[in-house]
């Protein structure tokens, strides 16, 4: 299924469209926010707080996800919930009054956490049925994916620059929305029969008090995995909506604010997108401690250097390069670690305490801003990177499953 070029095989270009629908979704509506917010009427704090509903419907949904994908299978679920992701967004901007808006913006959040975790868990297993037939590095197939993901972003964003003021946003969303349900059509289409999950599952056994059953299903190594995690989503939504603040703040132009965002942002997509054509070729655990390094080393320029727009510039770069695979990395320890039919509960319970990240990190950056100041709290808030330099060893390859089921024999 995945022999000759990996991104010809349309197990793997359809698993790239469930990625690039992912980030183009939320993208797309949150370009023509001021728009909406004009048609709607909504101060900036009532915006704000229907926001909100978005990343609600992702973490609450989490709690569920990985059994729905579990029960109905991932190539199923995702392709089925990325179109009605879409649907949701493009209803919530169609601008037909403030309950509707939050109430389909809590329902996109709900189907992107089902899309999220169907997408990595077909994306894990086609890395290791890849790994397991052609060869091939760990996370050489994921970090790219996650590189299409943040290529929909940005399509997203692209969107809204081309229809802003021109299309009607009921007219504009009808088309994101057609075309949207296409795409996951045939996604769906070209999974289907396409089953990359192992038979044999067995369901997981309960016993114990609460504290236990925690404790158990978050061994330490999980633990670890998820607060890194955490803290690269974080980190990445900090500094996303925070370094145009910062340096504009700094008395530097508009234009120049917006540049460094850019170079944040380009650096991010293309240290992900470029991963798959080196990391057969960079040793995983060091890799790690350069980009937890460039990220500390970044933010503490942006934080140091804000009013200097070259060194600014180079320090956006640095600290959206070593951000590019953290989160990717992540995911992809714990997939490779997951016994077979069990990717959906170990990626489930990282990306309930992942998600928290992006629902936390507005409020920790307000409070820190109104405690010490704005560059304070970016350079504290980089600081969560040196977790990722000294805690490096825990992606080395012995924790895949394929090594771990090798020392078993």
């Amino acid at each position: 299924m995945v022999h000759g070029p990996i991104w010809r095989q349309p197990p793997v270009l359809a698993a790239a469209s469930l990625f690039f629908l992912n980030g183009l979704g939320y993208a797309a509506l949150a370009s023509r926010l001021p728009e909406l917010r004009a048609a709607l009427g909504l101060s900036e704090p009532q915006l704000g707080l229907a926001r909100t509903g978005f990343v609600a419907g992702i973490v609450a949904t989490m709690l569920v996800a990985p059994q729905i994908v579990r029960r109905y299978r991932a190539h199923r679920v995702a392709p089925l919930a990325a179109g009605l992701y879409l649907v949701a967004v493009c209803l919530a901007g169609a601008g037909a009054g403030t309950a509707s808006f939050a109430l389909w913006l809590l329902a996109a959040g709900a189907l992107n956490a089902l899309v999220d975790i169907g997408q990595n868990v077909i994306a894990v297993r086609l890395e290791k049925l890849r790994m397991s037939t052609v060869g091939g590095a760990a996370n050489g197939l994921l970090s790219p994916l996650e590189g299409l993901q943040a290529v929909g972003v940005a399509a997203g964003t692209g969107f809204g620059l081309l229809t802003a003021g021109r299309v009607p946003l009921p007219h504009s969303f009808a088309v994101l929305g057609v075309v949207g349900v296409l795409v996951a059509a045939i996604t769906f289409a070209s999974l289907r029969g396409v089953d990359t999950s192992n038979a044999g599952r067995t369901r997981p056994r309960r016993g114990g008090s609460a504290a236990q059953r925690v404790k158990a299903a978050y061994p330490p190594r999980l633990r670890w995995l998820a607060a890194m995690s955490f803290s690269a989503l974080l980190l990445e939504g900090a500094l996303t909506n925070w370094i145009a603040v910062l340096v504009a703040d700094a008395g530097v132009s508009l234009f120049s604010a917006g540049l460094g965002l850019t170079a944040f942002a380009t650096a991010l997509c293309l240290g992900r997108l470029c991963y798959g054509t080196i990391a057969r070729h960079v040793d995983q655990v060091g890799f790690v401690r350069v980009m937890g390094g460039s990220v500390v080393v970044g933010t503490t320029g942006l934080v140091l250097f804000t009013s200097a727009p070259e060194v600014m510039l180079i320090s956006a770069a640095a600290a959206g390069f070593g951000l590019a695979n953290l989160h990717p990395f992540c995911t992809g320890a714990v997939g490779h670690s997951s016994a077979p039919g069990e990717e959906e509960h170990q990626l489930g319970r990282l990306n309930r305490i992942a998600y928290i990240g992006i629902a936390f990190e507005g409020v920790l950056v307000a409070g820190l801003t109104a405690l010490l100041g704005l560059p304070t709290a970016i350079a504290v808030v980089g600081s969560l990177a040196v977790i990722f330099v000294v805690k490096a060893p825990i992606f080395s390859t012995e924790h895949h499953w394929a090594a771990m089921a090798a020392q078993a024999r």
